[in-house]
């Protein structure tokens, strides 16, 4: 009675469920536009992709907003000049076998752009320099201004936009989001240079526009201007390496460059390397008194520094001889 029962149950007992996977058939025809986010009035390169058992017999047809621009026999790519802010160009292509369409494809092109306006939080002369640049150490605030325009001609709020920013091509999750067109950030590598690109894209994903720019820090440095009681200070000429005294005094105006901080800079005057004192309520402007006769020589040393910070320091000096 065992035997029957036993084999009953064998009967009886689940199959083991096999899983069969079928693979998935990739798209044959694929096409690309490079680069990803022109800028209106850019020329591009349209490229396609077939996979052929005969590559000698597929022929390939182009067309640009409905007219046919290139055709034939291996003509896989076709240059476009995109159009200006708002247009979009439709560029499709028919690909044949032995007069058999084997495949299609349709791409929009959309242009956009955008700049990348910067600065950093140093002192600097308008003059000089057409912003404040950084030093290895300082704080650099950059603003995304995004140039996107619909077909309908309606321009795209910076608000309503996802902005992606890298600092060398690296990214991070706090760096992306709606409307963060604003990137506040410091020197990555100190004093090596580095690349900011942002790439702005719209709710829809539509439309992208992208930008890298190159920042070098820069060294501290201090210039110095003669302050003229009439004239005030001469901005037309600094001193670079000796001030004659020709009357009997001389006021010296100091004005670093690419230093953080203004408010909070220490500045030392030396004149042949003893301390001397300027006025507290200005300590970047010193005076300096010829007394007795006789002709010679002071070296004037200024040291600039931020307390408790490593590159926001600057040391210069010149010749004044009376």
């Amino acid at each position: 009675m065992l035997f029957p029962l036993v084999l009953l149950v064998f009967l009886l007992a689940p199959l083991p469920t096999v899983a069969v996977t079928f693979p998935v058939l990739e798209d044959p025809l694929t096409v690309e536009v490079v680069p990803t986010s022109p800028v209106p009035g850019q020329v591009v390169q349209v490229r396609s992709s077939y996979f052929a058992q005969n590559p000698e017999g597929v022929h390939y047809s182009w067309s640009v907003n409905g007219r046919t621009v290139d055709q034939g026999v291996g003509v896989k790519n076709i240059t476009v000049e995109v159009g200006p802010l708002g247009s979009r160009t439709s560029v499709s292509l028919t690909v044949t076998e032995n007069g058999v369409v084997k495949g299609q494809k349709t791409v929009a092109i959309q242009p956009a752009d955008v700049d990348i306006v910067w600065e950093a939080d140093t002192a600097h002369i308008p003059f000089v320099s057409n912003r404040p640049l950084p030093n290895a150490d300082s704080t650099i605030v950059a603003v995304a201004v995004p140039h996107i325009v619909r077909t309908s001609g309606t321009r795209v709020s910076a608000n309503d936009l996802v902005y992606s920013w890298k600092i060398n091509r690296s990214s991070t999750p706090s760096l992306v989001g709606y409307g963060k067109n604003v990137f506040t950030f410091s020197s990555p590598q100190f004093k090596n240079q580095f690349s900011v690109g942002v790439t702005v894209t719209t709710r829809e994903g539509d439309i992208t526009a992208e930008k890298s720019i190159t920042i070098t820090p820069v060294e501290p440095s201090v210039l110095f201007y003669e302050n003229a009681p009439l004239l005030g200070t001469r901005f037309d000429r600094a001193i670079n390496d000796e001030l004659v005294l020709s009357g009997e005094e001389v006021t010296v105006s100091a004005y670093p460059l690419s230093l953080s901080g203004a408010t909070a800079l220490q500045y030392e005057w030396r004149a042949n390397g003893r301390v001397v004192e300027a006025s507290p309520e200005d300590p970047r402007t010193i005076t300096f008194r010829k007394t007795g006769e006789g002709r010679g020589y002071f070296t004037i040393e200024l040291s600039v520094s931020q307390f408790q910070a490593l590159f926001n320091r600057v040391k210069s000096s010149f010749l004044l001889t009376f």
